[in-house]
This record gives C-alpha cells, sequence and structure tokens, in this order.
C-alpha cells in the first residue's frame, strides 16, 4: 500500500476547516449573495368605482421595482414580465395615498422583490361628467386672388365630450384637422376629423363634423354723385342740395361695373310736415350691394309745384 505523503496530511484539521471556510465563502458570494435589477413598471388600478375616473400625471402611475435572482433569469426579463398593481374597490372621489409594497408585485418564477420606490402614491378620483364644447375649424391657405373667405359653418357646432370632471371643465373648445383653401374660388364643404383629445377625454359620440368654408369675392368700395328726385312723380320740388354723395359696398365684380344711374334717391314728399323743411333721402340699390354711407342724409325742400294741371291736394310748405 503506498503511503500518503506527509504534506498532505500535515495539518489536516487545519485545511478542513479552510476548505469548510472557501466553501461557504463562495455559496454566500455565488448563491446567496444574488445579483439585482431595477426596472421602471406602470402601476396598474383594478376595480376604478363606477362613473370615477384617475386624474394623475402620467410619471406617477410608474414606480422602481428592484428585483433580485439568479443571473440567467435576471438577463431575460423586462419590465413588460413585471405586474403592479393596486386595488380601489371602494375608493372615494378625491385625493388618496396608497401604499405599493412587495405584496402588488407580480414576478416571474424564481425572482424576488427587493424593493419598490416610492413606496406610496398619491392619486386623485374624480366624477366623470359630459359637457357640449364648440367645435374650432382649422382653415389653411388663402382663396384664389380677388376672393376671401367670408366666414366658417360647422354642422354640429359643438361636440359631446366625457372625462374627469376638472379636465372636462378646463376645456375651451376642440378642433378639427385643417381645410386647406389655397386658391379657391367658391365655397368649400368637406367632412373632418376631429383632433384627438389629451388628458383621457374623449368624445360621447361623433367625432366627424361637416364644415363649409365659405368663400366669396372680396368687398370693394365706391363713391358716387345721385341726383335726389321727389315722390310722387307728380309733383316737382325744388331741392337743396340737389344731389348726394352715395358710398357703396359689394363685390369686386360689381361695384367696378355699377353706374351712377343704377342707384336712386329718393325723398318721399307725402312725408312732408307743416313746419318742415326737411326730408330724409331714401336710396335704393342693385341686389348684393350695401349703403356704406350717403351725405347729407337729409335734403331742404325749398318748393313744390304741380307738374301737369288737374292734381289737387299737394303737400305744401309753410
Amino acid at each position: 500500500m503506498k503511503k500518503i505523503p506527509s504534506r498532505i496530511i500535515d495539518n489536516i484539521g487545519l485545511k478542513l476547516i479552510s476548505l469548510a471556510a472557501a466553501i461557504i465563502i463562495w455559496f454566500f458570494v455565488v448563491i446567496a449573495n444574488k445579483p439585482e435589477l431595477s426596472f421602471l413598471v406602470p402601476i396598474k388600478f383594478n376595480n376604478v368605482p363606477k362613473d370615477t375616473e384617475l386624474v394623475m400625471d402620467e410619471e406617477a402611475y410608474e414606480v422602481e421595482v428592484r428585483v433580485k435572482g439568479n443571473q440567467s433569469i435576471l438577463s431575460n426579463i423586462s419590465s413588460r414580465q413585471i405586474v403592479v398593481s393596486q386595488d380601489l374597490t371602494g375608493a372615494k372621489p378625491g385625493e388618496g395615498l396608497y401604499n405599493i409594497n412587495s405584496d402588488h408585485v407580480k414576478l416571474p418564477h424564481g425572482l424576488q422583490v427587493s424593493k419598490v420606490t416610492p413606496n406610496q402614491v398619491k392619486i386623485r378620483l374624480e366624477q366623470l361628467m359630459e359637457r357640449l364644447v364648440p367645435v374650432d375649424p382649422v382653415i389653411l391657405g388663402v382663396p384664389a386672388d380677388g376672393y376671401e373667405l367670408k366666414g366658417v359653418v360647422t354642422f354640429p357646432d359643438k361636440v359631446r365630450i366625457t372625462g374627469a370632471q376638472s379636465r372636462v371643465e378646463d376645456l375651451k373648445s376642440v378642433r378639427t384637422v385643417s381645410l386647406n383653401i389655397t386658391g379657391a374660388g367658391s365655397s368649400i364643404s368637406k367632412k373632418l376629423e376631429l383632433l384627438p383629445l389629451s388628458g383621457k377625454l374623449r368624445f360621447a359620440a361623433t367625432s366627424v363634423i361637416d364644415v363649409r368654408a365659405i368663400i366669396g369675392e372680396k368687398a370693394e368700395e365706391r363713391r358716387f354723385m345721385v341726383p335726389v328726385k321727389a315722390s310722387p312723380a307728380r309733383w316737382k320740388a325744388l331741392i337743396e342740395p340737389g344731389e348726394i354723395k352715395v358710398t357703396v359696398s359689394g363685390p369686386i365684380s360689381k361695384i367696378r361695373a355699377l353706374r351712377a344711374e343704377a342707384i336712386k334717391a329718393v325723398i318721399d314728399l307725402s312725408e312732408l310736415k307743416p313746419e318742415e323743411v326737411m326730408l330724409e333721402v331714401k336710396v335704393q340699390l342693385p341686389e348684393d350691394l350695401i349703403l356704406i354711407r350717403k351725405e347729407p342724409a337729409a335734403v331742404k325742400v325749398i318748393s313744390i309745384e304741380k307738374s301737369f294741371q288737374g292734381e289737387t291736394g299737394r303737400p305744401t310748405i309753410d
């Protein structure tokens, strides 16, 4: 039998103790002291009470979950495999603090929660509400030369929005996708989508709007000297001044083709009362034209006489 070398058996007790210590150290370094990783995980709120909604910043929905476990498992997981949830059964409208700990975290098999930060989150529950909000159509571009945007009509002109009370109340209007009127020489009608809402607000019904951009010729002003005529025609009147200055506005094509003869300036002698010598001038214009001003607005009746024999009951000037 071969003899064991003395260098092996010398101090055998001390060598066994050293071996045991090395095994224990290896265990704590490799097995017991597991590696850790941190994951940013959104909180899932379950059982939100009916007719209420969470109102909070998006960042407040997330917590940092520190996870420990075998390196081979950790290296193959992502935050999508970690679930953090909080039950809101029985919660009332208003603000509240809710604890978040390892009991609220669900991990893949073989992993453990080391820490959750923060360990509390503040949430606010609000009542849901609906409200009619005006539609703000977005118009881009300019019409063709000589034309302009006269106005915009939407149908409906308001839409119903639903969401958390404070956010619905803060919303002033909702906008449409843009309607381009570049180069248009006539009105344009189109169905337009409403732009998406923020803050978890949503449309209670339709999100499509009928929009009509009313486009017409640009307006232009012109001034004319127009003679004043008396009515009824059976009376002749000496009028001072005999003509007035009339300022008219209308579509460019019509206003530039207009002649003074097409404008009528008339006084009605039947409206003349005793001791009165001033009568208002009434101006008659062709269709689509607008009277801006008349100068003067009234004229003085100097004298009146019959235009032919046999007439009686003429107006008088005392």
